[in-house]
């Protein structure tokens, strides 16, 4: 099932957001910005079921698949790194 996103993001007044934290410089965060979401989610939303559990954002999906063939990592590398908590695999289901 697809799972979408909020077009709009409610700041909260006792946490900081994780965008408002990247650096701005980094390649990573410059390329999610050039990249033209609303038609990537469209040429994805028909692959993704509307039954059964909700799937991972395609956002976070193409990122992954992006990061594993700009970084050259194995499959395993990639699900190893979208486990951690880290700003790289969380910058792509941001909201840009």
């Amino acid at each position: 099932m697809k799972n979408s996103s909020p077009d709009q993001r409610q700041k909260s007044l006792f946490t900081s957001d994780l965008i408002d934290c990247l650096n701005p410089d980094n390649r990573l965060y410059q390329l999610a910005h050039r990249l033209p979401w609303p038609e990537i989610d469209k040429e994805f939303e028909g692959y993704y079921s509307k039954m059964g559990q909700p799937a991972k954002p395609i956002r976070l999906v193409v990122g992954l698949l992006m990061l594993k063939q700009l970084e050259d990592l194995s499959d395993e590398a990639v699900v190893e790194l979208s486990a951690m908590d880290t700003t790289t695999t969380q910058l792509w289901p941001a909201e840009c």
